[in-house]
């Protein structure tokens, strides 16, 4: 039986033998029958048609179009189940189970989304100042970076008083609150003003 996460919009093909009471591979009387049912509802949400493998005795496949328009959400659980006579006897098993997710692992190893990441490195700090704030990864990066005009001011309490500089060197960008020590670390902590 298949196991797994899907997403959304997939169509997922399962697999299943029919088997005589000998336990050799054989068609069954008539076409078999599937049901996808959600979560722990009684009501199928989908009956999609089976399909007899060519030239592959008692081989069938059980296509699940998993989709919104079909009734399928992300979060939910689902599990196929089929119907087959063989022999003259009726047999039903669950053939497939999945949860469907919004996105799935491939789509978080895009090259688009690295090239994303990648752009996002190495973009001047003047293309983000606009937007970016004391608490921005973007105002963290540029304190760290050397690149921009920093000051430091006692504040007369144990604190001082960190100011970051836009990339022109005179427009302030923003400032944090340092603790400070009279020993040789000056800085104890950070915290936004």
């Amino acid at each position: 039986m298949a196991a797994g996460i899907a997403k959304l919009e997939d169509t997922l093909t399962f697999d299943f033998i029919c088997s005589s009471s000998t336990g050799a591979a054989t068609d069954a009387d008539s076409t078999p029958t599937a049901a996808v049912f959600e979560d722990g509802n009684d009501t199928a949400i989908l009956s999609p048609a089976i399909t007899k493998r060519t030239s592959l005795t008692g081989d069938y496949r059980v296509p699940v179009a998993a989709t919104a328009a079909n009734g399928f959400e992300v979060g939910k659980s689902y599990n196929v189940v089929v119907s087959a006579t063989i022999g003259g006897v009726a047999a039903k098993a669950v053939v497939g189970r999945f949860v469907l997710d919004g996105k799935r692992v491939h789509d978080l190893n895009d090259p688009s989304a690295t090239a994303i990441a990648d752009a996002v490195l190495v973009r001047g700090p003047a293309d983000v100042e606009g937007a970016a704030d004391a608490d921005s990864v973007a105002f963290a990066l540029a304190l760290i970076s050397g690149r921009h005009k920093v000051t430091v001011a006692a504040n007369g309490d144990g604190t001082a008083t960190v100011t970051l500089y836009k990339s022109n060197g005179t427009t302030q960008w923003g400032t944090i609150t340092a603790e400070t020590a009279a020993t040789a670390d000056p800085f104890t902590g950070l915290r936004d003003s």
